[in-house]
């Protein structure tokens, strides 16, 4: 068995959107700034930066754009 992982641009993209998702879906469990609140949407945008870092250089047309928006919950 091996320990090294290797990830591809597309498994990265999903997985970061996925997670997104999923602190934002936390978020929407708390009122609006509360602490709770806050810490979920902050994680989204941690997730976004990781994935943009990770990528950088090799981001597809869009995704950044699409992420950033999500994680900040902006409607397009």
């Amino acid at each position: 068995m091996t320990t090294e992982k290797t990830w591809d641009y597309a498994t990265l993209t999903v997985k970061a959107e996925e997670e997104i998702g999923r602190c934002l879906e936390f978020a929407a469990r708390f009122p609006g700034h509360s602490f709770e609140n806050n810490y979920h949407k902050s994680a989204a945008y941690g997730v976004f930066k990781c994935w943009d870092c990770m990528t950088y250089g090799w981001q597809k047309p869009g995704d950044a754009q699409r992420l950033i928006r999500a994680a900040m919950e902006i409607d397009v």
